[in-house]
């Protein structure tokens, strides 16, 4: 058994040696290889940098055809002068950027403006913004069908965000005809700016846009106003303008009202609705905010914040760095209900803002 155990031994000593013989130029071969294929250099802080300079004309990069054609779009455009521009968003119920199912009024006309201003521009690429007076979603532009119009009930509220101009109730309540293929309303409702909880007078720009609303009264089957007191109403009648037929209230003061409201509203027949606008439908700076993104040319369906660290040129702070005035002047929105199944079947805003290229 010692015999046949060195037998083994020495076989195998034989066959490592062997191994050893025959590996040994293919090792010092691939260890040449390793020698003689040099290293690269570390590129330099200079060398990361672009310089027209290193880099031959020829290979160039040229610049890419978005970047043209929107540098082209908006020197066109800022050689517009000052104007009044009205957006048609259509309608959102069939929108699909509308991902919450109760929003506020606010982020619901946002949303709206950027979905219509974004799908607009798909379909208008080579026509500028500002070459238009009147902007339609392409796809979202719903007519009522005349031989169902008796089963729906419309109804519009006019929000004026900033001082009241003549030809605003005009200008909004042919939109509205316009965009639904209708000649009457069923209801329209006026709202100025935020109302002053501790002001109880009417105002000279209720009294205009009143007095403009009333010489329109055959395109609507009945007015309205909101959060008016009895007060409010009394000094209507004083001053000889049509008594409204609807007054909107905010919810949350729908379980408190005053007796006498109730009384008044009886006897005049007058509606008290319900409303949840809180506040500005659309506030100046973001109305502002996406237009100026649309003029540069960039993506409307980004955050609304600018992070303070973003550099200027980034896509958070797009549409923050031209020299641009954009004012919402008033906001319509419209409901159509369909009276047979009891659901809104068209909800839409039309927008109408005013555009100074000289930012004054």
């Amino acid at each position: 058994s010692r015999s046949l155990v060195s037998h083994v031994l020495g076989g195998l000593c034989h066959a490592i040696n062997l191994s050893l013989v025959l590996t040994r130029p293919l090792l010092s071969t691939m260890a040449a290889a390793f020698v003689l294929e040099p290293l690269l250099p570390a590129p330099s802080l200079n060398s990361l940098e672009p310089s027209s300079r290193s880099e031959p004309p020829a290979k160039r990069r040229a610049p890419c055809a978005a970047s043209t054609v929107v540098t082209k779009s908006m020197d066109t455009q800022f050689e517009s002068k000052s104007r009044n521009v009205i957006i048609h968003t259509g309608n959102v119920r069939r929108c699909n950027h509308q991902a919450i199912s109760s929003p506020s009024t606010r982020d619901e006309i946002v949303t709206a403006l950027k979905c219509t201003l974004h799908c607009w521009r798909n379909d208008h690429a080579d026509t500028p913004l500002l070459d238009n007076e009147l902007i339609g979603h392409p796809k979202l532009m719903d007519r009522i069908d005349p031989d169902t119009r008796h089963d729906k009930q419309i109804t519009a509220k006019l929000f004026v965000t900033g001082e009241y101009s003549e030809g605003f109730v005009t200008d909004s309540l042919r939109s509205v005809l316009k965009t639904l293929a209708i000649d009457r309303l069923d209801a329209f409702i006026v709202q100025l700016r935020t109302p002053n909880p501790e002001d109880d007078g009417l105002g000279d720009d209720f009294v205009s846009m009143w007095q403009e609303l009333e010489t329109k009264q055959d395109l609507a089957t009945a007015l309205g106003v909101v959060d008016f007191s009895a007060e409010q109403l009394d000094q209507m009648s004083a001053a000889g303008l049509t008594p409204p037929h609807i007054d909107q209230l905010e919810a949350s003061k729908c379980r408190t009202i005053p007796s006498v409201l109730r009384k008044m509203a009886k006897e005049r027949q007058m509606k008290l609705l319900s409303h949840q606008d809180h506040g500005a439908p659309l506030e100046a700076e973001d109305f502002e905010y996406v237009m100026n993104k649309i003029l540069e040319g960039q993506e409307a369906f980004t955050p609304l914040s600018t992070p303070s660290n973003s550099p200027p040129n980034s896509p958070e702070s797009a549409g923050r760095g031209l020299a641009v005035s954009w004012r919402p002047l008033w906001v319509l929105r419209y409901n159509v209900i369909d009276t047979t199944r009891s659901i809104v079947d068209n909800l839409g805003y039309i927008i109408c803002g005013h555009f100074d290229p000289k930012g004054v």
